[in-house]
């Protein structure tokens, strides 16, 4: 790249949404951030509102891009909270004003259904985890059950990032790693499973296709450019779940590489060549393609 160019790294987070521009080298130029809401109606709820994400986000964009005039963007990347899902309908606009975040339990009566079948243990294997109320997987079977309406209405159930990016390109797809946090994908093969998802009871076709973090899945659209600034037409990244990212840029990319995260979730990650089937082990599947 030349020296005026970058990429638009974009973060999600729990409490704060995040633009930053960076230099290939990794060197940060500009970032922006700003506050966001988090509601918790009921003991176990923990939810906020997709158009925050969007509004603030492109409030960011904004900000780093007027401050920079002569940085040529040459890629978007978004990197999120992960497994809070939003259901959008064939417009790509959110059917729930507030879903479910990572932190949420409403969905543990659906892991509670799941546990009791014969073949729980065998179907965790499969998947490469313990059944969570965390995974996205559930956060779908609970509105399959007790948002039967916004089910039925929804084209898709996007986690976070693929949600940004869906505004961002005007395409819908996911990545290994947040595919891996669903509950749905196969821990082996890295794609969907079509026992696991019959097991929830969901319908396939609302899973986006999976392909690889650094694939290009569009590019900026003009409408976004004329609010944010961007160059329409920059290409758009599948992006990261954000913890995955957090630990590429700690080099927890091969094994013997272990990282302490501590933030709003705090984890020790460390590298293996297979998912675990220790009952502690979160399996997740990385940025960097293992």
């Amino acid at each position: 790249m030349p020296k005026s160019e970058c990429v638009l790294a974009i973060d999600i987070g729990t409490q704060s949404t995040r633009a930053a521009l960076v230099r290939p080298d990794g060197s940060l130029i500009d970032s922006a951030g700003s506050p966001i809401d988090l509601s918790t109606p009921q003991p176990g709820w923990a939810q906020q509102d997709p158009e925050q994400w969007w509004s603030t986000t492109v409030a960011n964009i904004s900000t780093v891009s007027g401050r920079n005039p002569g940085a040529t963007v040459s890629a978007v990347a978004v990197g999120a909270q992960m497994h809070g899902v939003v259901p959008i309908d064939a417009g790509g606009n959110p059917l729930a004003h507030q879903v479910g975040i990572w932190s949420d339990k409403r969905s543990a009566a659906e892991v509670a259904r799941f546990l009791a079948r014969p073949d729980a243990a065998r179907l965790g294997h499969v998947a490469g985890n313990v059944p969570l109320p965390a995974w996205a997987g559930f956060k779908m079977a609970w509105s399959r059950s007790e948002q039967p309406e916004v089910y039925q209405q929804a084209r898709a159930f996007l986690v976070v990032k693929d949600f940004l990016n869906l505004r961002l390109c005007g395409e819908v797809a996911t990545d290994p790693s947040e595919a891996s946090g669903t509950f749905l994908a196969d821990a082996a093969t890295g794609q969907w499973s079509p026992e696991l998802i019959d097991a929830l009871g969901l319908d396939a076709h609302l899973l986006p296709p999976i392909v690889d973090c650094a694939t290009v899945i569009g590019a900026v659209r003009p409408d976004v450019a004329r609010a944010t600034g961007l160059r329409a037409g920059a290409p758009v990244v599948a992006g990261g779940g954000d913890m995955l990212c957090q630990l590429l840029a700690a080099g927890v990319t091969r094994p013997g590489r272990v990282a302490e995260v501590a933030g709003t979730g705090s984890i020790v990650a460390s590298y293996a060549e297979n998912a675990s089937h220790d009952e502690r082990v979160m399996s997740l599947r990385t940025v960097s393609g293992g």
